[in-house]
């Protein structure tokens, strides 16, 4: 290949990659089996099976009604004052976010627990919120660095691959969770095991249908550290 068409391929690339980073650059992954740095394929499967027990665990402690410990302060989204775009402990991950966020207490989306439930539409783009409270640094929090963490919200959808929860520590992040899409609330939980790195533990809520017109419910949203 000439210089000169190589010149023009990467050119081409480089435009394309510029034109749609604003759609993707918030995108969430959508699974992965890939090896964490340090790890073999014996520690890989170990740290897996462990997330997918902490799962389990959480989701029947969620639909049998059991206690769980709960380091979200506003998980239920409760606290929520009449004017502010979002509930409390919780901010807009993506710039347009906040416009595309609404309270819902009642009529077609009645909450699955409490008074309030978060609503979220998606046109061009992903759109989520996070709770960033839980900080982490070498003076607090630190024990939570390495540990197998496990979200899980309420959610409720009619369309698959839209409303979706994920773990973010600031140097990584999960995959998603996805909620089935058959139109009833649903417990879906994810784990993830935190970077000796990490700077926070955050759950992140959303929408990456895009379609403008599917809305996805969110309440009773949970954060735990997963039991050995």
């Amino acid at each position: 290949m000439s210089r000169t068409l190589c010149a023009l391929v990467i050119v081409a690339v480089g435009i394309g990659l510029a034109g749609c980073a604003s759609d993707t650059s918030e995108r969430p992954p959508s699974g992965s089996t890939a090896r964490r740095p340090g790890e073999d394929d014996g520690t890989r499967a170990e740290r897996q099976n462990r997330e997918a027990a902490a799962n389990t665990a959480l989701a029947e402690r969620a639909r049998s009604g059991g206690e769980i410990d709960n380091l979200l302060k506003n998980g239920s989204f409760e606290q929520w004052p009449e004017k502010a775009p979002l509930p409390t402990q919780w901010s807009a991950v993506e710039q347009e976010a906040a416009a595309k966020i609404a309270r819902k207490t009642g009529g077609d989306a009645v909450p699955r627990d409490g008074k309030i439930a978060v609503a979220i539409t998606a046109d061009r783009g992903v759109v989520s919120i996070a709770n960033d409270e839980i900080v982490i640094t070498d003076s607090e929090n630190a024990n939570l660095r390495g540990k197998t963490m496990t979200a899980g919200v309420w959610a409720k959808a009619d369309t698959g691959t839209a409303a979706f929860i994920n773990i973010r520590d600031g140097v990584d992040e999960s995959p998603v969770t996805d909620h089935p899409g058959d139109g009833t609330w649903q417990f879906i939980t994810v784990s993830y095991t935190l970077s000796a790195k990490a700077t926070r533990a955050s759950v992140r809520l959303g929408n990456r249908k895009q379609d403008g017109k599917s809305t996805v419910l969110f309440d009773g949203a949970v954060l735990t550290v997963a039991t050995p």
